[in-house]
């Protein structure tokens, strides 16, 4: 019974897997080659990708609140409320986003300006090109993500799987043909990164039109916009939307407390910050296997399965985080050179890869236990410990451990340890409760 009882999550899990894994390889090809451009190049499309992640936090109530609801529609069978949500869906994305992508390209430099207060005009100038040109592919950014994440929810993680690893891999193909070959510098880097998320947008919706799983979306579903329906998907998406705010903005003003360090910090703080994203890369995996597979089980009413899969998916997450984060800190001279030459960027970025073996289950953690409070409904309490965790913990320790601390960019991190920590002790306490799981969402 047990092994039966593991298998859909094994099948569910592995395409995600190699998702993460292969979608890693390509983002990293893509810094390296960034990294090559000049020495602020990392900072100035760190500081670009931040933004439009924090703007992507705004767009959660949408893209995650759908995700919550189909998997929820779907494990309940009702095929007809899932299409309908994911119509509704796609057409306010496209529109709101739209908008956001207007609005930025036109106001681009004092975004920069403001979130850069001190930096110096070269990276000043990269960042406001890499910015402009990566805020006009932002809907199309928005529509792959909401198309997969439904797909995702659904239980089809092998077409989310073939959906984002093409996109990055002819985002990889391209940074190195307009970088490495046609020696486009920033121009070309956020080339790639646009067309790719064009061509990423265009597969997911030919995917979605033809797909007849668990549900069927129709065109004129789309345009025919149900108030009802976009108040539900608000309803249950706009905590999570609250909370991704408040965590992606953490982020964003830590970049910039970086950043005013001066430019070999913000540096060192993008070189390791890519890659955490190595040490990270299971987190996708569990958020994706939790939120999912505990949606769908809560869905059919399998409380004790939906608890079970959760268990699985963070010790399984925690032994694979470890592993990776221990391997990467005692190859921590080797790693941090691939990103940059700079013999002082590899000697501050060491201590900080050794403190992130201490980050990876705690940021682990928090991945796995938030999809499933989401999943579950409790999506306000995941808002509350977010917002405590990151503007009461966070940003304060980041400027006394950074600034007032002569710690630099090595107090930018251990803020950022401490506040993890905290988060991940109240998403475990609460799942232990048993409180997270609600009725109909």
């Amino acid at each position: 019974m047990k092994h039966r009882e593991l298998n859909p999550t094994v099948r569910f899990a592995l395409p995600v897997m190699i998702e993460n894994v292969l979608t890693m390889i390509a983002v990293q090809i893509a810094a390296v080659l960034i990294g090559g451009i000049s020495g602020a190049s990392l900072a100035a499309t760190g500081t670009g990708n931040m933004m439009l992640n924090f703007t992507s936090a705004a767009f959660t109530m949408i893209n995650t609140g759908t995700a919550v609801l189909v998997s929820r529609l779907v494990g309940a069978r009702e095929g007809g409320q899932a299409a309908e949500v994911l119509e509704q869906a796609i057409s306010l994305l496209l529109a709101l986003s739209a908008a956001a992508a207007l609005l930025f390209f036109g106001a681009a430099r004092p975004v920069m300006r403001l979130l850069m207060p001190t930096a110096e005009a070269a990276l000043m100038d990269e960042a406001v090109i890499y910015f402009r040109i990566s805020a006009l592919s932002f809907p199309f950014l928005m529509l792959q993500t909401l198309l997969s994440g439904a797909l995702r929810a659904a239980g089809n993680s092998r077409a989310s799987m073939f959906l984002t690893v093409g996109m990055n891999a002819l985002m990889a193909l391209l940074a190195w043909l307009f970088i490495g070959v046609c020696g486009w510098g920033i121009h070309g880097a956020g080339l790639a990164y646009a067309l790719a998320r064009v061509a990423g947008a265009a597969a997911a919706s030919v995917i979605v039109a033809r797909y007849h799983g668990r549900f069927v979306v129709r065109l004129k579903g789309i345009l025919r916009p149900r108030r009802a329906t976009y108040a539900r998907i608000l309803r249950v998406g706009l905590p999570m939307s609250l909370e991704q705010i408040s965590v992606q903005g953490g982020y964003l003003i830590g970049n910039s407390l970086a950043v005013g360090l001066g430019t070999l910090s913000a540096t060192v703080f993008q070189v390791c910050t890519n890659i955490n994203n190595i040490i990270w890369m299971p987190n996708g995996v569990c958020a994706a296997t939790s939120q999912s597979m505990a949606g769908l089980r809560l869905g059919e009413g399998r409380t004790d399965e939906a608890k079970r899969v959760v268990r699985q998916v963070w010790l399984t997450g925690a032994a694979s985080v470890l592993t990776i984060s221990l391997v990467i800190a005692l190859l921590s001279r080797t790693v941090a050179g691939i990103y940059s030459g700079d013999g002082a960027v590899i000697d501050m970025a060491r201590p900080v890869l050794w403190l992130s073996v201490l980050m990876s289950v705690p940021a682990m953690s928090v991945n796995t236990t938030d999809a499933a409070l989401r999943a579950g409904g409790d999506a306000k309490f995941v808002m509350a410990a977010s917002v405590i965790g990151v503007w009461l913990i966070r940003l304060p320790l980041t400027w006394l451990l950074a600034y007032r601390c002569g710690m630099g960019v090595m107090g930018v991190f251990l803020a950022n340890f401490i506040s993890l920590s905290f988060r991940m002790v109240m998403g475990l306490g609460r799942v232990f409760s048993g409180k997270w799981i609600h009725g109909a969402l």
